[in-house]
């Protein structure tokens, strides 16, 4: 994140009436603490995203495996850890696929200090743009560019708004007027929330081939 960078809305319509992803933040704080892993839930959950959306299931259970690895923590962590993130896997999945757009990124509560909630967005923004490459989002661009030619690219359009998004702070302007910059986070989170849903149906055949749905899905 750098600082200055506003944290100013997005142009864009927002459906209504959408539900809230049912994942405990709180547990997965717990698990992360436990790995003593530098990763907020926020950007896991955000890397999370990034690799379903391009590379399916297998991608995000490797990378989540990876994380576990690097933490270097005790067994008994590892297996819980593995657990709760499988767990985390099935119902992101279960939301993405869902017609319904329950799709929420999972984000610090909005009882939490204004700052700590934009750090945590662009946080969550750079977890998911680092899944989207660890999951093969080039491949899906140079299939894209073959099959559109100079025609625009939705996910090329919304990598670079998460692409600054990523960078956001809070301004002078804004630390001064707490209002309207809750109002412009509650916007861009939603538009975070939309263009994660049009990654994931853009995306959605090249995906297919590298990994397809999690193996266990049916069981939940």
């Amino acid at each position: 994140m750098q600082d200055g960078v506003s944290i100013g809305p997005f142009d864009f319509q927002s459906p209504t009436g959408m539900n809230s992803t049912t994942t405990d933040y709180a547990t997965l704080g717990m698990a992360l603490d436990e790995l003593h892993s530098a990763m907020s839930v926020s950007e896991l959950h955000g890397g999370l995203c990034g690799t379903l959306c391009t590379g399916g299931a297998k991608a995000a259970s490797d990378w989540f495996d990876a994380c576990i690895e690097d933490a270097e923590a005790s067994e008994a962590a590892a297996a819980n850890a593995r657990e709760i993130f499988r767990e985390l896997e099935l119902e992101t999945w279960r939301v993405l696929a869902s017609a319904e757009l329950e799709f929420m990124p999972l984000l610090p509560a909005d009882d939490m200090p204004l700052d700590d909630r934009v750090a945590e967005l662009a946080c969550w923004c750079q977890g998911f743009l680092a899944g989207l490459a660890l999951g093969g989002l080039q491949q899906f661009a140079r299939r894209s560019v073959e099959a559109n030619g100079d025609d625009a690219d939705p996910v090329e359009e919304i990598v670079e708004d998460f692409t600054a998004i990523s960078r956001a702070g809070l301004s002078v302007s804004e630390q001064n007027d707490p209002e309207d910059a809750d109002f412009a986070l509650a916007e861009i989170v939603e538009y975070v929330r939309v263009g994660v849903q049009i990654v994931f149906e853009e995306v959605g055949s090249s995906r297919a081939d590298a990994g397809g749905m999690p193996a266990s899905m049916s069981e939940h």
